[in-house]
């Protein structure tokens, strides 16, 4: 995975698409995404929720979108 090309889409329009880092919010610091895995509508709903109650995302601001690897 190291060495497959990344991008920086929108998190809506990352469903479908292999995460390129992992997602955590805080609270609760649990992961939703973890690089590697296959990103569903389910999960960004999750994000999308808890950041309305004030969760944060580490090292990031998800407003301008996440990583994922191009060509899958």
């Amino acid at each position: 995975m190291f060495h497959l090309p990344k991008k920086q889409v929108l998190l809506k329009e990352a469903i479908g698409m292999i995460a390129a880092e992992a997602i955590i919010p805080y609270p609760p610091g649990i992961p939703v995404i973890l690089k590697g895995e296959r990103i569903l509508e389910e999960q960004v709903r999750l994000i999308q929720h808890l950041i309305q109650q004030g969760a944060t995302i580490q090292h990031q601001d998800i407003e301008q979108g996440i990583q994922v690897f191009i060509g899958n």
